[in-house]
């Protein structure tokens, strides 16, 4: 039967030299590299939490320094930065958190338990690598998606973490301008 396969152009099931078996390992890799990509998107909204969450802390120390002194006034201008910036770290936070939220990573579970009947089970290798490279390609696409989500929710993040930056320290300016 090998001999017919490969004299039809074709390589047998289960013998490895086929442009499938380069291509299933390419699937799987992709596959892998999706997952990682997950785990730094999380990461990352971590670390956005934990740095608006450290900057909101010198923020209210540095209001704590400003209202110590009986004699000044904070001015308009720095309050309205200092709310501004206060909602931009918020809004950061709140977008670094969702990153972290649990997203559906579909996986083929119907396909999944097809193949694993015994009508699918005793079937040649061949069909079944290029089915569960099928399948890993649903994975992959479902993984993608959700990252992308995942991706556009933390730069929302970072531009508002950057935001809160730039309004606190245009309120230090004002604030340093009119002691």
């Amino acid at each position: 039967m090998a001999d017919s396969a490969q004299a039809s152009g074709g390589a047998a099931a289960g013998d490895g030299d086929t442009a499938g078996s380069v291509y299933a390992q390419l699937i799987g890799e992709q596959v892998t590299e999706e997952r990682q990509i997950k785990a730094s998107l999380e990461q990352r909204g971590i670390t956005v939490i934990t740095t608006s969450a450290a900057l909101v802390s010198l923020l209210f120390g540095l209001a704590a320094v400003v209202t110590a002194n009986k004699h000044f006034v904070l001015p308009a201008l720095g309050r309205v930065l200092l709310v501004l910036a206060l909602l931009c770290f918020l809004a950061a936070a709140v977008q670094g958190i969702r990153t972290n939220w649990i997203l559906s990573y579909e996986v083929a579970v119907d396909d999944l338990k097809r193949l694993a009947s015994p009508q699918w089970w005793d079937r040649p290798s061949s069909p079944a690598e290029r089915r569960a490279a099928e399948v890993r390609i649903a994975i992959l696409e479902s993984a993608r998606a959700a990252n992308d989500q995942k991706a556009a929710l933390l730069q929302q993040a970072m531009v508002c973490e950057v935001a809160a930056v730039f309004f606190v320290a245009a309120a230090v300016a004002v604030i340093l301008a009119s002691a």
